[in-house]
């Protein structure tokens, strides 16, 4: 089936995941969270989707987990796996991708497309309606290269969102403890975390900007500042559909979780998906330096 790929891209900590949850209220746009960590997730017996169900329950991700598993044995498990899609479509494969790489045709590429064809088209299959699919594995140093990959997906129209959120924001999320832990109800914060997601705030971006020199730039969209999706939600959100050539009109604020199979992320997957209408700081000293940051590495070539 053919359906367009919304990728959200960048380092927004829980702000990608709310914006994940908000765009999949439209009834021709389902969620998948971070599809990036699948075989991560699968390897938990007890994780859970969005839709209230174990994933090994859940009408979409219940029938693709098997064969995840299988897939997975060549690599000695799913935690092999995902170490190496990591390899594969993290920061090694972005620079692999710039030198004409990496090789799609070998056995972890031929097994990346077959997974996600698989899973993007489980979603897709989940509503009736749906055309888009949101996929906000954004660019974490495990997926930097991820939005290129999707964009040669045969037969579906990638679209690249870059979202960015400024870093007194991200790193107060950050105090907080890290997603996985927080997925699973433990607290991980403290400095030598805050020191990382300040690292992984830079490189993210800089995989991001990079990316979007990978793709045709009609399928990349102007960067959206969660800071500003927090002032006005709802224009934001509009301009965001009406891009990909959806009825804004139609989006609808209540809907039912039980049509949302959301994986990964974190425990904000769970809650409300408004997005509550804030006057938020921006262009603070410390983002302004961090951008700095981000182009000196660009333009070295590092990412």
């Amino acid at each position: 089936m053919t359906y367009g790929i919304l990728y959200i891209a960048g380092y927004g900590r829980s702000g990608s995941t709310i914006l994940d949850l908000s765009l999949a209220r439209h009834p021709q746009a389902v969620s998948g969270g971070e599809i990036y960590r699948a075989a991560e997730i699968f390897s938990d017996p007890e994780a859970l989707c969005t839709c209230g169900n174990r994933l090994a329950d859940c009408p979409v991700w219940g029938p693709v987990r098997p064969i995840y598993e299988e897939s997975a044995r060549g690599f000695g498990g799913l935690t092999g796996l995902q170490e190496a899609f990591s390899t594969y479509e993290g920061i090694k494969g972005l620079r692999a991708i710039r030198r004409g790489g990496p090789d799609r045709s070998s056995e972890i590429g031929l097994v990346w497309e077959k997974l996600n064809t698989l899973s993007f088209s489980a979603l897709a299959r989940s509503a009736e309606n749906a055309t888009w699919v949101v996929d906000s594995s954004k660019t974490a140093r495990g997926a930097a290269a991820r939005p290129v990959l999707l964009s040669q997906l045969t037969g579906n129209q990638l679209m690249l969102l870059p979202m960015q959120r400024s870093l007194p924001g991200v790193l107060a999320s950050a105090r907080k403890g890290s997603n996985r832990a927080m997925e699973k109800g433990q607290a991980s914060g403290g400095s030598l975390f805050v020191a990382r997601s300040l690292m992984g705030w830079i490189l993210a971006n800089a995989s991001s900007r990079r990316s979007a020199t990978l793709v045709p730039p009609e399928n990349v969209m102007a960067p959206l500042w969660y800071e500003a999706l927090r002032r006005a939600p709802k224009t934001e959100l509009e301009t965001i559909l009406t891009h990909i050539g959806l009825n804004a009109a139609e989006w609808t604020r209540p809907r039912s979780t039980e049509k949302i199979h959301m994986i990964g992320g974190n425990r904000t997957r769970f809650t409300s998906s408004d997005v509550i209408q804030a006057d938020l700081p921006s262009g603070d000293l410390l983002t302004r330096t961090a951008i700095r940051a981000v182009n000196a590495i660009n333009r070295l070539g590092v990412v």
